[in-house]
C-alpha cells in the first residue's frame, strides 16, 4: 500500500474500533440488539471486553496515524492480521445473529486480511 495511504487507512480503522469499542463496552445491549437480535439472554459480559479489546486496537491505530512511522504500520496490520482467525471462528459461532449481521461478521475477516497487509 502507497505510504500515503497508511495513515488514512489507520485513522478509519482508529474511529471505527472506537465506535465499535464504545459501543461494545459502554452499551453492551446496544450491541448486542444490532449484531445478535434474535438472543434472548446476550453474554453483556463478553461483549464488554470485546469492546476493551477493540478500544485498544483503536488507540494503536490512532497512535499509528499520529506517528506516521512504519513500525507503528506494522503494529496495526499484526492486530488487524490477529483478528482473522478470530472472525472466522465468531462467524462460525455467532448465535443469535441476523442473516445481515452475519454477513458483516463473515465480511471482517476479509476486512482484516487485506487491511493487515
Amino acid at each position: 500500500m502507497q505510504l500515503a495511504l497508511r495513515p488514512l487507512l489507520c485513522l478509519v480503522l482508529g474511529i471505527f474500533d472506537l465506535a465499535l469499542g464504545g459501543t461494545a463496552l459502554f452499551s453492551p445491549q446496544t450491541y448486542a440488539d444490532l449484531f445478535h437480535p434474535n438472543l434472548a439472554d446476550p453474554q453483556i459480559d463478553l461483549i464488554a471486553r470485546t469492546g476493551c479489546l477493540w478500544l485498544f486496537f483503536a488507540a494503536v491505530e490512532l497512535f499509528a496515524f499520529y506517528k506516521k512511522t512504519p513500525l507503528w504500520f506494522f503494529a496495526v496490520g499484526l492486530l488487524r492480521l490477529l483478528d482473522v482467525p478470530a472472525d472466522l471462528v465468531y462467524g462460525t459461532l455467532a448465535a443469535g445473529a441476523s442473516p445481515l449481521s452475519r454477513a458483516a461478521i463473515f465480511l471482517a475477516p476479509v476486512f482484516n486480511l487485506v487491511s493487515g497487509i
